[in-house]
């Protein structure tokens, strides 16, 4: 059976169960979450609205990836800590000058019209050659290889030009070293691995998965596969990410999901694909409740 299949499995499980135990009294419920709902979507429906659960960020529903997140670390009989999975450009790492730069390069190196720096930001996060060939609109494949090849070399060798880890980056992997964490991109893993090792950071990431790693990419959830299998198929999750396509893929993965509005896409784009959590720091993440709970077993 699919990972992402078992893991919604567990989160119904988890929903029953919890329910039980919030009967049993109160002495046996799990940790108390802040309430804050969405503004009420146009049209909304009949009769009395539930409000659903809100941290930091917003809580589509109350039967969602994250309060199934929340209930399976209080509810389980031993410590359980949270895998925190991270997506790179535009999340932990700000690096939209050296695409842009390297693109443009390919771009005017092969005789194609540049482009502005915004619009390339807006194209990240399918991949490097899904980033070429909506740069060029409807390329014929030798188009798409010649300029795909200029600027994977150029890339290559300028990915760590003007890169750089957000702020407080650093200091969180440092403060949560115990928990463990991936990073899953949909770029490259040779870029990827290049850019960690070149900031420091690669010794804090258990997994690194590309791109090009699996025969698949984000969002399909089984991108997360090679992580549960080693840590168990109903290991608790957050994906975090500045796309529509890791909200998408952490929730179909029964991931609880947090998005960041510091990265390539605005905020108003992100709260249209309701996260259960939505930062606009990267300092704002250590505060998020699943890390208080976690924190205890470091």
């Amino acid at each position: 059976m699919p990972c992402a299949t078992l893991r919604k499995i567990e989160h119904l499980k988890a929903y029953i169960i919890s329910i039980f135990l919030q009967r049993a009294g109160p002495g046996l419920r799990g940790p108390t979450v802040s309430r804050k709902a969405y503004p009420p979507r146009a049209g909304g429906g009949r009769g009395k609205r539930k409000k659903p659960l809100n941290s930091i960020g917003d809580i589509a529903t109350r039967f969602s990836p994250a309060v199934a997140f929340h209930r399976r670390l209080a509810y389980s009989p031993g410590p359980m800590s949270p895998v925190l999975i991270f997506d790179l450009d535009g999340t932990l790492i700000d690096s939209k000058k050296d695409i842009a730069d390297s693109l443009n390069y390919a771009l005017e190196r092969e005789g194609f019209a540049t482009l502005p720096d915004k619009k390339i930001e807006e194209l990240v996060g399918h991949g490097a050659k899904t980033l070429v060939r909506d740069a060029l609109g409807n390329p014929s494949d030798e188009a798409l290889g010649r300029v795909f090849l200029t600027f994977w070399n150029y890339y290559h060798e300028h990915l760590l030009d003007q890169t750089r880890l957000y702020s407080g980056v650093l200091e969180f992997l440092e403060e949560f070293a115990h928990l463990p964490k991936a990073v899953v991109t949909n770029k490259p893993e040779l870029f990827s691995q290049k850019i960690l090792e070149g900031l420091g950071v690669r010794s804090h990431f258990r997994w690194l998965i590309g791109g090009d790693t699996l025969p698949i990419q984000k969002p399909d959830p089984e991108v997360f596969s090679p992580i549960f299998r080693d840590l168990g198929a109903l290991a608790p999750g957050v994906m975090v990410g500045d796309s529509h396509v890791d909200i998408e893929c952490g929730r179909a993965a029964g991931l609880a999901t947090c998005a960041v509005s510091y990265g390539f896409r605005p905020r108003a784009e992100l709260e249209a694909y309701r996260p259960d959590y939505l930062i606009d720091s990267f300092a704002d993440f250590s505060r998020l409740p699943f890390l208080r709970e976690a924190s205890i077993f470091g």
